[in-house]
């Protein structure tokens, strides 16, 4: 596992929070980066209690720290085969402008 940074929305603004994650291929887009890594919640804050626990992984794109999507699942194929599905569906050009988005903000 390596460190990597994901965009949280914390205190009423979006910060960068490092998380532990490796990275992955997602087919059809090779061209981009991704990681997965234990989910975070739509507030930033770890899963920790048992109602939310750290089961599951969700990926997301290493330049931006931005998820595409609901990019997860309860194992690893699952959460890479869901976000493929995802991308496909959005396509390059939609990865591209969000990707520009993310790093210009």
């Amino acid at each position: 596992m390596k460190e990597y940074k994901v965009r949280i929305w914390k205190d009423g603004a979006y910060t960068m929070e490092t998380i532990e994650g490796k990275l992955v291929t997602i087919p059809g887009f090779e061209n981009y980066s991704f990681f997965i890594h234990r989910p975070v919640t739509r507030f930033g804050f770890h899963r920790t209690n048992q109602s939310e626990s750290k089961s599951g992984w969700e990926i997301t794109e290493t330049t931006t720290g931005m998820s595409p999507g609901d990019a997860r699942g309860k194992t690893q194929i699952e959460c890479i085969n869901r976000t493929q599905q995802i991308l496909n569906t959005k396509g390059h050009e939609e990865l591209k402008r969000a990707i520009n988005y993310g790093q210009a903000h």
